[in-house]
């Protein structure tokens, strides 16, 4: 049957139609798929701009929230009568301690390089220093302990005196014909046996004996409290003089962070790890601590907790019963001072024993001393030998 020219179909445009829906219906997985491309486009995009813009540093800490963490023990009244009535007002910190804080940029270093020496060499009184060697750190000296020995000869007053403290036991070993204790050429360090001391260390202390396996720290306190002066550890390289400083009592931070160990029975505070510290003779902080030591060694802890260490946890159980008795405390030197490379790596010096192309000798110049954590053996670091070598030419030896 013939059909009227308006009345036939164009079959053609039909088929167009169709195949043109059938070409713009979302294909899921096309989609799909070209989301993820675009957010991994953008993800990219997205981190190549956050690294061009920012930095990262990864010297960070994971801490507890606070109802987590560990809360302070108790401190407890002062155990002794050490301190005079008039003793509030004789350590006030003017001068060394900055009212900001030292975590952030370059103050720490900056203000540590304006504590300078004001008095001339023959006004400043005589002081001694100690520290200690054992078998049980090294089997014999080495030379980066040789190194803190020829620092402190290099950069302290040489009306200064040093203990270099030992063991009768480790004499021998000392003492053999290879050690590099022969290599020390300074009159100003005398060596000094624990056993032939003992008794005028303990005299006027409530110890009765110097435990063996307290003995560094109970010798730190027993030598400071009968000389006075300066201790440091054998792990300290000193980079100039401490003159500036002795005229206030005090202890070094050993960190720019003051956190506490989480789920510790005591808190953690890198205030008072004492590396290095100085106090007078008879001082009535280390005449407390002293007594803290007793009591802990003789179980009479009178319902505190007792103490992990006669280290740190003691210094911080002492400076908080100061504290709540209204006394005055003694100083704490903020990080740089001493443990440079102990704070963001943005604005800390790196490690000692870091072989780098470049540091800045700025900061070295302006801090007191470096403090190496015990590395005994390591290979020195680029600071490490560029202190070394300026102490070698001062002292020859």
């Amino acid at each position: 049957m013939s059909r009227w020219p308006w009345q036939q179909r164009d079959y053609n445009h039909l088929s167009t139609e169709s195949s043109s829906a059938t070409r713009v219906r979302p294909n899921k997985k096309q989609v799909i798929i070209t989301v993820l491309k675009w957010v991994a486009v953008a993800t990219i995009c997205g981190v190549i701009t956050f690294f061009t813009i920012f930095g990262i540093d990864f010297n960070s800490r994971i801490t507890p929230r606070d109802y987590l963490a560990s809360t302070r023990p108790a401190s407890g009244p002062l155990s002794s009568t050490c301190f005079k009535a008039n003793y509030t007002l004789s350590n006030q910190h003017h001068g060394i301690i900055p009212s900001v804080p030292v975590k952030e940029d370059d103050v720490c270093f900056d203000y540590a390089g304006l504590i300078r020496n004001t008095n001339t060499t023959s006004s400043v009184p005589p002081v001694i220093y100690h520290t200690y060697w054992s078998t049980h750190m090294t089997n014999h000296l080495t030379e980066n302990q040789i190194a803190s020995l020829r620092s402190f000869a290099a950069t302290q007053s040489s009306q200064h005196t040093l203990f270099f403290w030992i063991s009768s036991n480790d004499k021998s070993s000392l003492l053999k014909s290879d050690s590099l204790w022969h290599t020390v050429q300074s009159s100003s360090i005398q060596l000094k046996v624990i056993e032939d001391e003992s008794t005028a260390l303990l005299e006027h202390t409530s110890l009765r004996a110097l435990e063996e396996r307290h003995l560094q720290e109970l010798l730190r306190l027993v030598s400071l409290y009968l000389y006075g002066g300066v201790w440091f550890n054998l792990d300290v390289l000193f980079v100039r003089d401490l003159s500036p400083l002795l005229h206030l009592e005090w202890s070094t931070q050993a960190t720019c962070f003051e956190l506490s160990q989480f789920a510790s029975a005591s808190a953690v505070d890198s205030r008072f790890e004492g590396a290095l510290m100085h106090f007078f003779a008879r001082s009535p902080y280390i005449c407390e601590m002293l007594s803290v030591a007793s009591d802990e060694l003789n179980g009479a802890v009178n319902g505190l907790k007792p103490l992990k260490s006669l280290g740190s946890d003691l210094y911080a159980r002492v400076f908080h019963r100061v504290l709540k008795a209204r006394i005055t405390p003694w100083a704490i030197l903020p990080w740089c001072f001493t443990d440079p490379s102990q704070c963001q790596t943005s604005n800390a010096l790196p490690s000692p024993f870091d072989n780098v192309k470049g540091f800045n000798v700025d900061h070295v110049n302006k801090i007191f001393a470096y403090h190496w954590h015990e590395k005994w053996k390591s290979s020195p670091g680029s600071i490490f030998k560029y202190l070394v070598e300026q102490h070698k030419q001062i002292t020859s030896w």
